[in-house]
């Protein structure tokens, strides 16, 4: 009887550990796709971002520069580097501009080709199968993009291409020029293709860095768990039959809802209150010991990792909805409330003071979501700029600019501020200057597209050492 009983305590010992486990192998599996989906589609907005600016570029260098040194005399032409007082043709100029971009730290590369090439540019048009695709497709759907993530030169990358299409101040000269390939272009004929390449090796590598954490916290809970679950069990054997049965059916019931909360398709956010728990045990124990105590270090540790593993998870979950564009009638000043009850907790633990200045104003057509994620990714920014604690400030008003109307949102932070230096490049995707496991680069470069989709306006004013203030301005309700 009694070997019965081990092996049925050993069998349910065994299924418990397997369900746990595979929960916490779908969780990991869960968190690790919303990674990299979150990796790729920053990568494709970054790849969307750079085509429209060179193509911006190159339509303003044509019409701002090209057309009025031309009447000058001056000779525009892509061998301009051998010849005293010319310029760069714009797409030999487009191109060169590209290879800036290629050379900074991120390793974006962007090239330029074409069916009917130049004789001075047929070596730069040779093409491979992907972008011989890409001008198939491009020159039936010209308004659309054409991308795929694949091994480029040795490393993942994504290559987005936009159609190079025929600008009107362009027809006359590839029409008359001795040495074109084609004499009868017209508007909006598909010239050629304008390809972004941009790396993600560096972006997978640091959400891997990240996984790995979550991953040993996973596992750590999920061990935990078991632990606590065998340890009730063997509790309950020391009871009589009928106190068993009965707190076996407690502890059977405990273990459905469990069951129910760590399979359901929202589990992911679940994972921040063992979290919160772990968090808040470790700092209340941290305050407790003497300095030099032996559990000091392992106590910060455990602090320092929840609190990274905390922020991964509740990151990923916010910019997995960036996708969500559906708009509604709005109230800003709810939806400010609702986003500013998820950072309350941080500001906590940062000895930050949060302070809402919060106005009734008109309504606005936005996607809730959204809005909330502005406002999180930015107050989490405002508190990261306090190490030492200060003064994080949420104003809402109405505003009258540019004769329009408009819902403002300021951010406030008592930081040190944003050097000069990065002003241009703080908005840029995956730019940071935080430590590597801290930040992904991802929160302004998604704040600033958020706000751009709901046509609206951001910016910023700093002072070193006193502080950074950031305005967003969303347009009113209509009607």
């Amino acid at each position: 009887m009694k070997s019965k009983k081990s092996f049925s305590f050993r069998w349910v010992v065994l299924v418990l550990a397997i369900f746990i486990f595979a929960g916490s192998g779908t969780l990991y599996w869960y968190i690790s796709s919303l990674s990299k989906k979150l990796v790729q589609m920053t990568a494709l907005q970054a790849g969307s971002r750079v085509s429209k600016m060179l193509a911006e570029f190159r339509t303003l260098y044509t019409s701002e520069v090209v057309e009025r040194v031309r009447p000058l005399g001056i000779e525009v032409t892509h061998d301009y580097l051998n010849k005293p007082g010319a310029i760069p043709l714009p797409a030999t100029f487009s191109m060169e501009l590209g290879k800036r971009i290629g050379g900074n730290e991120l390793g974006v590369k962007t090239r330029l080709y074409s069916n009917y090439p130049f004789p001075w540019r047929k070596l730069e048009s040779s093409q491979d199968d992907f972008e011989r695709q890409a001008l198939a497709y491009l020159s039936g759907h010209p308004d659309e993009s054409f991308y795929r993530l694949e091994d480029f030169q040795g490393q993942r990358s994504l290559r987005y291409v936009t159609a190079d299409r025929m600008r009107e101040s362009c027809v006359a000269c590839h029409n008359t020029h001795p040495d074109s390939p084609k004499r009868d272009w017209k508007v909006g004929d598909v010239r050629g293709a304008l390809e972004v390449v941009i790396p993600l090796e560096a972006a997978v590598n640091q959400s891997k860095e990240g996984l790995r954490g979550t991953a040993f916290m996973v596992s750590f809970l999920a061990a935990l768990t078991l632990a606590g679950f065998i340890l009730v069990i063997m509790t309950l054997r020391k009871y009589s039959k009928v106190e068993r049965q009965v707190l076996e059916q407690r502890i059977f019931q405990s273990e459905k809802m469990a069951a129910i909360g760590q399979l359901a398709g929202g589990v992911a956010h679940e994972i921040n209150n063992p979290l919160g728990v772990i968090l808040g045990f470790s700092q209340n124990l941290a305050k407790r010991i003497q300095p030099g105590d032996p559990f000091e270090l392992p106590l910060k540790s455990i602090e320092r990792e929840a609190i990274r593993c905390k922020n991964l998870v509740q990151e990923l979950l916010t910019f997995s909805r960036v996708g969500k564009t559906e708009k509604e009638s709005l109230d800003p000043k709810e939806a400010i409330e609702s986003a500013l009850s998820l950072v309350q907790a941080q500001t906590n633990v940062k000895k930050v003071m949060l302070a809402k200045e919060l106005s009734d104003v008109p309504r606005i057509e936005a996607n809730r979501t959204q809005i909330q994620q502005i406002i999180v990714n930015l107050c989490n920014n405002a508190i990261d700029a306090m190490p030492q604690g200060g003064r994080l400030t949420v104003c809402l008003k109405p505003v009258k600019s540019e004769s329009r109307d408009w819902v403002e949102i300021q951010i406030q932070d008592t930081g040190q501020g944003i050097p000069p230096e990065i002003h241009s490049t703080i908005f840029n995707p995956f730019f940071t200057t935080k430590e590597i496991g801290k930040g992904t680069g991802l929160g302004l470069s998604l704040v600033h597209e958020i706000v751009e989709n709901h046509q609206g306006r951001i910016f910023f004013d700093t002072e070193t050492g006193k502080g950074t203030t950031f305005h967003v301005l969303l347009p009113i309700l209509q009607g």
